[in-house]
């Protein structure tokens, strides 16, 4: 009797894992196949021409449902180094504003992103920040030209962050509506 259940289980046990792998497959062909163009669902434009979606600073800012929102991870990254660099501590700004508190409360991005793909630096521009930030991006990413940051002032201080993104997918990322 124990051998007929067992026979009985492995044989449902193996209906259940082939439907699984079934119904997986026809999801994935229904995902290829079922898209419409790569080119026709991909946004090439200014952004600021992307009116519902709105960039975020940290992972915990609420925004509406019906908006896309983009994380700037290079943004939070720079803050964090600001803290750690410059201000040697939580950043506070004049009136206190939500967002400075939010920032100064998001976990560090810094260490989840490999190092050879972010760079942060923060400092004085009269203290030579300007030159450290063109010489070390001319060293980690030759190809990509250095700001100037003409506007800033002598004795202002410069916040900077440069994040490339290179990840490889194991699976074709498809786009979805």
């Amino acid at each position: 009797m124990d051998t007929t259940r067992r026979n009985i289980a492995k044989r449902v046990a193996t209906v259940v894992l082939g439907a699984a792998v079934v119904l997986f497959a026809g999801l994935m062909l229904y995902r290829a196949y079922a898209q419409p163009p790569l080119a026709e669902t991909v946004f090439e434009g200014d952004s600021d021409e992307l009116a519902a979606t709105r960039i975020v600073a940290t992972l915990d800012e609420p925004f509406d449902p019906d908006e896309n929102a983009i994380w700037c991870a290079s943004f939070l990254a720079m803050w964090k180094t600001l803290e750690s660099d410059l201000a040697e501590g939580p950043i506070e700004l004049e009136d206190s504003p939500e967002m400075a508190d939010a920032l100064n409360r998001a976990a560090d991005p810094r260490e989840h992103v490999p190092a050879e793909n972010l760079y942060t630096a923060a400092g004085w521009r009269h203290k030579g920040i300007v030159e450290e930030i063109a010489a070390d991006l001319a060293e980690r990413f030759p190809d990509e030209t250095p700001p100037t940051f003409e506007e800033a002032l002598p004795h202002s201080f410069i916040g900077y962050a440069y994040l490339e993104a290179n990840i490889p997918f194991d699976l074709p990322y498809l786009q979805n509506d």
